[in-house]
């Protein structure tokens, strides 16, 4: 399937000019099943940037295939003290939510928080596979983020997540 392939679109037409991409592939996906055996592809999935409004903090959100927001709490392997180098976390059951300062990242050092300059970002979670392994999920991308604001990164997927065992 092309990488251009239609998705329910999520991305407001009403957005400011930004200065990242306004929609990019997963740059890491592993242990992705959306059915017993079929494994997700990084093109099954696109993630849309956002600018909401004039402050300083960054939203992660997760949408399935019909657009219907998914917890976040879902992704239990996430390590979300250290997602991002933000503060004052909220947990929502739609949404995630840091306090930033910008550019993000805000240095091109090397840290826990960046890959090559940019920005990095890691979501997992576990579920048993077939003859009862652990498979964790997972799944992230770089970015970077220069003009400060409200920004909320979605993470859509064209096929549903298989979080339960088998």
């Amino acid at each position: 399937m092309p990488q251009t392939e239609n998705f329910q679109i999520y991305p407001p037409v009403n957005t400011t000019a930004i200065t990242v991409p306004k929609a990019v592939r997963l740059t890491t996906s592993s242990n992705l099943y959306y059915t017993t055996d079929s494994l997700m592809q990084p093109y099954m999935s696109a993630v849309y940037f956002r600018k909401t409004g004039n402050g300083s903090s960054l939203t992660f959100r997760f949408l399935d295939k019909d657009s219907v927001a998914i917890n976040p709490a879902k992704f239990s392997n996430t390590k979300w003290t250290e997602l991002v180098h933000g503060f004052n976390m909220q947990m929502s059951a739609t949404h995630v939510k840091y306090e930033v300062a910008y550019p993000v990242p805000l240095s091109a050092l090397a840290t826990k928080y960046t890959s090559g300059g940019m920005a990095r970002v890691l979501f997992e979670y576990p579920r048993r596979g077939f003859g009862n392994s652990l498979r964790n999920g997972v799944f992230g991308f770089n970015f970077a983020i220069y003009e400060p604001g409200d920004w909320e990164i979605v993470i859509h997927f064209k096929r549903n997540l298989k979080f339960e065992n088998d």
